[in-house]
């Protein structure tokens, strides 16, 4: 009867341990299928940062041929605003001769209009007769 007891405890004992075993087992799978899941997730959205990065890089190329079509441009722009005002440069250095010359060319017929009137002068006091 002793052994009978034992045996239906020792048997109870093995159904609670074999219960727990099971139960213990149903959550590890339980969890292992959750991390599978959010492994599964994980990869998904790597893969979505991978394609988001190599857009920003491809973004990025663009961007810096952007910049360098930007400097070349603004380096010939630069060009030409230095030919610009060296060639404004000339032409008030011309500007300024051609005023120059202006002077001395009205100068000259001031002098010129002084010598007419003095010749104007000079003939008018030589009489010229009539020959009939």
């Amino acid at each position: 009867r002793t052994l009978a007891a034992r045996t239906q405890d020792s048997t109870t004992e093995i159904k609670d341990m074999t219960e727990r075993l099971r139960s213990a087992t149903e959550e590890a799978v339980s969890v292992m299928v959750t991390n599978k899941s959010q492994a599964d997730e994980s990869v998904s959205l790597s893969k979505d940062v991978q394609v988001a990065l190599e857009k920003i890089s491809q973004s990025m190329g663009s961007i810096n041929s952007m910049n360098a079509h930007i400097a070349t441009a603004a380096s010939e722009q630069n060009s030409v605003a230095d030919s610009i005002n060296h060639n404004v440069n000339d032409i008030v250095s011309l500007s300024s001769k051609t005023a120059q010359g202006a002077k001395e060319t009205w100068s000259h017929v001031e002098s010129l209009n002084e010598a007419v009137k003095k010749i104007s002068l000079l003939t008018n006091q030589f009489k010229v007769r009539d020959s009939i």
